[in-house]
């Protein structure tokens, strides 16, 4: 029982901080840093929409503990949305971080999304055996969120073209060397989404045996 109110309390705590972070970035209400936006604009971001799809997930977690149990389908879109949040924060880590600088990646409301949210969220997913031990089809499904993502970021460059400062189509950089490039890189992504994905599975495993 102490394990189970301590996983509904992380839960609820990542359901509310996520809650509050994008009411901030959204109404604007502090200075968000890097890749911030307002209003609904902020829903162009792979950053904001996998830390709401967390925060679905860890409020229908709480939901679902107090009525008794997590499903399977559940757990499997806590997995998904783990792997969406751990990708976000390895790619402000290794990519963003380094090109951009690292303070901006981390004010306002990125503080939450950059980083709380995604350390907080994998910690919980791996650590909690409430959750089934994934399969290999899980680890495929995890990758949906991002594939999604790349084929709305690529069709909005062809469509709108890559655009030039502020009003740049190409927000997170990845074209940098040249719309052709953007390819490699949803492919080099995608790739190490799933490889997340599948080292998360190894680690349920372990942890369950």
């Amino acid at each position: 029982m102490k394990k189970k109110g301590l996983f509904i309390a992380i839960n609820a705590v990542i359901a509310i901080v996520v809650a509050v972070a994008y009411l901030y970035m959204f109404f604007r209400w502090s200075n968000g840093g890097n890749f911030s936006s307002a209003g609904l604009m902020t829903l162009k971001y792979f950053t904001v929409l996998s830390n709401l799809l967390e925060g679905a997930a860890s409020l229908l977690c709480v939901i679902f503990y107090i009525r008794g149990a997590i499903p399977k389908w559940l757990a499997v879109l806590k997995y998904a949305s783990a792997v969406s949040v751990g990708l976000t924060f390895f790619t402000v880590m290794l990519f963003l971080g380094p090109v951009f600088g690292y303070p901006g990646m981390f004010m306002g409301a990125n503080l939450a999304f950059h980083l709380i949210i995604p350390v907080l969220s994998m910690v919980e997913y791996v650590l909690n055996s409430d959750y089934r031990v994934p399969h290999l089809v899980d680890s495929l499904i995890s990758v949906v969120p991002m594939i999604l993502y790349g084929i709305f970021y690529v069709a909005n460059i062809l469509i709108n073209g890559v655009g030039e400062g502020p009003n740049t189509n190409d927000w997170y950089g990845f074209a940098f060397m040249g719309f052709p490039a953007s390819y490699l890189v949803f492919v080099l992504i995608l790739a190490a989404t799933w490889l997340m994905s599948y080292i998360f599975l190894r680690l349920k495993k372990k942890l369950n045996k």
